[in-house]
């Protein structure tokens, strides 16, 4: 069973108290962005009619923004360390709700931004120069001329988006805090819970006995809410769909692909190519099947470990110098700043606890330091995944520091 949280030495937790030192500061924070969209609409009538008014609406949306960011990444964060907690999933709620009302306020930024032609956007530039630091903005505002719909029928899409955007929320509530998964005997006959946490701990163990036992009580738990799960991922696909084609994109995949600045060929040419290296993938399969001694390999005897004298368990301040080792070809700044993060300013919250979410990401925003999450149980893959998460936040650290907030994401 997952720890508790109060049981992990402070060294391995993230501090949030870092983004707000008390509750206090949030509320204040949440109560400015509150009067921030009270006042917004002001900018409606003038952001078209100076360089300085459109400059001054752009402003006032990447301050809100800010804030909306930080209290967002706040609350999130402290959501993923407990999901079953109702203080963080109300925090979290209202974060949302502001960040919904917010974009209502602002609904006609992107709208207003297509009327303008590009003779005037130059002349605005050198009216005034700073307006400058928002051409991606506008640029990518432009480029959408073709999908955005009349101000009526954007403004009114706007004020759904609450209510558009609750799949992944439920999904997550639904994974991370409410399912049980049982149990199932370890390698020494042991009972022992089973969760999103350790599961894959458990696909790698060298008993193909427990590798299946794992995999049927996970499976078989989730099985028993397919139609849950079916029904909200149903939704969710006639949401993206609908949305695309009400706004004139040739597919939900387009218009995916549109905000990534990619086209669907892209996506299309990924996919044929990792086709075409399946004959290599399946002589893999094949090969670890005659080595595992199996008559058919299946989806639990993926990560079994095909030499059991080489597995081992890496501590975690083991798998922080063997990243840093490695981090020290992308030279001095890159890896103070990493060692820094990892071993100094809590950037990591590394083990799995009770109802913390799942898996691993790298999160913050604007004004903060990056945040790693991960359930760190000692495999090689942990240490792989710490690697690959340090990296994204060094990319986040970086891009925030050289770039304005506008121009980083």
């Amino acid at each position: 069973m997952a720890k508790l949280r109060k049981d992990i030495p402070k060294e391995y937790k993230w501090d949030l108290s870092k983004i707000y030192e008390t509750e206090e500061k949030f509320l204040s924070d949440f109560a400015a962005a509150e009067a921030e969209i009270a006042n917004y609409g002001r900018h409606e009538k003038t952001m078209l009619g100076s360089a300085e008014g459109l400059y001054a609406a752009l402003v006032a949306s990447t301050e809100l923004g800010k804030k909306i960011e930080k209290m967002w990444t706040y609350a999130y964060l402290g959501f993923a360390i407990n999901t079953a907690d109702n203080a963080a999933q109300a925090r979290m709620a209202r974060v949302r709700s502001l960040a919904c009302r917010a974009d209502e306020a602002s609904w006609f930024v992107g709208p207003y931004l297509i009327k303008l032609d590009g003779a005037t956007v130059e002349e605005w530039y050198t009216a005034c120069p700073s307006l400058k630091s928002y051409k991606r903005t506008i640029d990518k505002a432009l480029a959408e001329k073709p999908y955005t719909l009349s101000d009526e029928c954007e403004k009114l899409l706007t004020a759904m988006g609450e209510c558009l955007d609750s799949h992944e929320n439920i999904r997550s509530i639904f994974a991370n805090s409410d399912l049980q998964f049982g149990k199932i005997k370890a390698e020494d006959g042991k009972k022992v819970q089973l969760d999103d946490r350790t599961y894959v701990m458990r696909l790698m163990s060298p008993s193909r006995r427990v590798r299946r036992a794992a995999f049927s009580t996970l499976y078989k738990t989730y099985k028993q809410f397919g139609n849950t799960l079916a029904t909200t991922y149903s939704s969710y696909v006639k949401e993206r769909t609908t949305l695309a084609r009400l706004k004139g994109y040739e597919s939900s995949l387009a218009a995916s692909t549109f905000r990534d600045e990619v086209t669907p060929k892209i996506y299309e040419s990924l996919i044929t190519s990792v086709r075409s290296s399946l004959p290599v993938y399946h002589d893999y399969c094949e090969l670890k099947r005659e080595a595992l001694g199996v008559p058919r390999l299946h989806m639990y005897d993926v990560y079994a470990p095909l030499v059991s004298e080489c597995e081992r368990e890496y501590g975690y301040d083991e798998a922080v110098r063997v990243v840093l080792e490695v981090a020290k070809v992308f030279g001095e700044e890159y890896y103070e700043t990493l060692r820094s993060g990892l071993t100094e300013r809590g950037w990591v919250d590394v083990y799995p606890t009770e109802n913390k979410q799942g898996g691993a990401f790298s999160a913050g925003c604007w004004g903060t330091e990056p945040y790693i999450l991960l359930n760190y149980v000692g495999t090689y893959e942990d240490v792989s995944t710490l690697a690959h998460e340090a990296g994204h936040s060094m990319h986040s650290y970086f891009s925030r520091k050289y770039t304005e907030h506008q121009n980083s994401g």
